[in-house]
C-alpha cells in the first residue's frame, strides 16, 4: 500500500487469505505491482498447494 501511495480507503476485500485493491492503472503502479508480486512469490516453495494470483481490470 505505501509503495504505491495507497491509504486504507483503497482496500476493498481483505480475507480469507485474500485482498483486494483499488490502485492506479498507470505504468508505474503496474510496474511496483509487478516487482511486489516477484518479490512475494520469489525462492518460495509452493507445498500447500496455494498459489499467488494477480488479477488486472483495467
Amino acid at each position: 500500500m505505501r509503495g504505491l501511495n495507497l491509504t486504507r480507503a483503497n482496500i476493498i476485500f481483505t480475507g480469507g487469505g485474500r485482498f483486494y485493491i483499488l490502485a492506479y492503472n498507470t505504468k508505474e503502479a503496474k510496474e511496483k505491482i509487478s516487482k511486489m508480486v516477484k518479490r512475494s512469490t520469489g525462492g518460495s516453495s509452493n507445498t500447500s498447494g496455494g498459489g499467488f494470483i494477480l488479477q488486472l481490470a483495467l
